[in-house]
């Protein structure tokens, strides 16, 4: 009974600190930076890339990431990425500048299709003139970063399916990014 109880006031909890404009006891914040280090030239994924599921920025080798940062710059300008794998079907918006306090809608997005077994996952950058500012405000696999600014990314794969929000706190470009961040209950359709 009693374990019960606690299992339910856990997730009353979780529930409540992530309704929009709510408790952020869960918010989180972490900053990413270019996996080549500018300094002494090392290169390391695992400070360019974060984890979602885990809560922490992640090991490249373990696949196991969801945003990265400072692996894309188009027309001089960097762009979030998402793990590119057969099995992800991650998406995420640009829903644009707002505080976490400020009246915002999520949408509710529509993960990447399901592929056949043996499909590989196509993607195409375009960063030409006309097209390529509006192939930036359709894409659903990058997202351009711009400080103020607020995403959301639903998360989906084989054994997950879930919303983050995020919002880029300071960011220089090249050099890094801080993002506050927290997982959301999936928005009605």
């Amino acid at each position: 009974m009693t374990t019960k109880l606690i299992g339910h006031l856990l997730v009353l909890l979780a529930c409540a600190s992530s309704a929009i404009g709510g408790n952020f006891l869960f918010q989180q914040t972490v900053t990413l930076y270019p996996p080549r280090d500018k300094v002494t030239g090392k290169y390391d994924e695992g400070r360019a890339q974060l984890s979602f599921k885990n809560g922490v920025r992640k090991v490249a080798s373990d696949g196991q990431w969801d945003l990265g940062y400072g692996f894309a710059a188009i027309n001089n300008e960097d762009w979030f990425i998402l793990h590119n794998s057969n099995e992800n079907r991650t998406v995420i918006r640009d829903l644009g500048e707002f505080n976490w306090s400020d009246p915002f809608k999520v949408p509710v997005l529509e993960p990447l299709p399901l592929l056949a077994k043996g499909e590989k996952r196509q993607v195409t950058v375009d960063a030409s003139a006309d097209t390529g500012r509006l192939w930036g405000k359709t894409v659903n696999i990058m997202a351009k970063v711009v400080g103020g600014h607020l995403y959301v990314m639903r998360i989906k794969d084989e054994e997950t399916d879930f919303y983050a929000l995020f919002r880029v706190e300071v960011f220089e470009q090249g050099s890094y990014c801080t993002i506050s961040w927290r997982i959301i209950p999936a928005p009605e359709s």
